[in-house]
């Protein structure tokens, strides 16, 4: 469609392993909203879903819900995202501001939601079997990504051109 959408990304600039990050941001809902803060490998040594990716923040559409997921040969391409479970969403007034925030370390990746802990994925570490399947590529630099994007009528539906999506970013923080 006729429509402009953008992103900021630190993949040049700054990656790292293991930390915490909070973001500030709020949304303004609507059919086809897809904002995102997010995080992806800076050396992957192999392609998508495999390489991993840790979404931060995501919002859909119309929807005050904050979504929260990894990514991987494991929860993707084998679709175990029940063990341990992958994803989870919280609900929050999107045209407010919220911190959005994430702990990672070699063992498990925690999300924040205003300062409390709303979700947690572990690295299932007696598990060979789901190791050898990628189940935890998260032993890497990742860098960040924040964007405003519009859905393509899969999981965020097609966008309305005539509305104009704005995600307003108040900071982003690491520490390590």
């Amino acid at each position: 469609v006729d429509m402009l959408s953008g992103a900021i990304e630190s993949s040049t600039k700054f990656d790292f392993m293991y930390g915490k990050v909070e973001c500030r941001m709020k949304t303004n809902p609507h059919k086809g909203n897809f904002p995102a803060c997010w995080m992806m490998p800076a050396h992957p040594k192999v392609g998508w879903p495999s390489c991993g990716e840790i979404d931060i923040f995501e919002q859909i559409n119309t929807e005050n819900r904050a979504y929260h997921t990894v990514h991987s040969h494991w929860t993707y391409d084998l679709k175990k995202k029940t063990n341990p479970k992958s994803s989870s969403c919280e609900n929050a007034d999107m045209s407010q501001y919220h911190v959005y925030g994430l702990e990672w370390d070699p063992t498990k990746i925690s999300w924040f939601l205003d300062g409390k802990e709303v979700f947690n994925y572990q690295k299932l570490s007696g598990n060979t079997d789901a190791l050898n399947n990628g189940q935890w590529p998260f032993d890497q630099n990742f860098f960040l990504i924040l964007n405003q994007s519009v859905g393509r009528g899969n999981w965020a539906a097609n966008p309305d051109i005539n509305h104009i999506y704005e995600t307003n970013v108040d900071y982003i923080r690491v520490w390590q």
